[in-house]
């Protein structure tokens, strides 16, 4: 599922009729607002989908300096450099420790990877001792 289809999906999911999650967007480039509209809003009267002249056929590369999009590249190398890794020949431990980089840092690892946490159950506690 698309993330932006998430909310909606889960809500509906789980009994509520509609829902609306505003997130904030980040491009890349500074584009004129005028030219901006004109990209993402090439449909018919101004639509963002359905015509030849959508943004969601051949021009959809424009989303890729976005941050709210399947395929934008904007988020994977957040998201890589967030956890700490090597991304784009940029980031990783080194960046983070002494300061090596483009901007800096030596602030140390910004966020670790996940962590499932679950109770280990029924477990017969192993009592040290001489066999009999």
């Amino acid at each position: 599922m698309f993330s932006e289809m998430w909310p909606a999906s889960c809500a509906l999911h789980h009994g509520l009729k509609a829902v609306y999650a505003p997130h904030a967007e980040y491009i890349d480039r500074r584009w004129p607002t005028k030219y901006l509209e004109a990209t993402f809003n090439a449909g018919r009267n101004g639509a963002s989908g359905g015509a030849r002249t959508a943004v969601f056929g051949d021009p959809e590369h424009n989303f890729r300096g976005t941050t709210w999009y399947y395929n934008a590249g904007f988020p994977e190398v957040l998201w890589h450099r967030w956890l700490g890794y090597r991304f784009h020949n940029a980031g990783g431990e080194e960046y983070e420790v002494s300061g090596v980089g483009e901007r800096g840092g030596g602030e140390g690892r910004m966020c670790l990877p996940a962590m499932l946490l679950h109770p280990v159950k029924r477990v017969e506690l192993v009592v040290e001792g001489l066999r009999d």
